[in-house]
């Protein structure tokens, strides 16, 4: 039943395709500022044996 499901899905996403420029555009526009991410700044002290 999950198999089915997930299958369904998968085809489901290849028969969209590829976004187009615009489409893309707007879905990164709407998505929250990325704070803190792995941030390593360049004067850190590097504390590795």
């Amino acid at each position: 039943m999950i198999c089915f499901g997930l299958l369904s899905i998968s085809a489901q996403s290849q028969e969209q395709g590829r976004w187009s420029e615009q489409r893309a555009n707007e879905w990164y526009a709407k998505q929250p500022w990325l704070v803190g991410a792995n941030y390593i700044p360049s004067n850190a002290i590097d504390l590795t044996p």
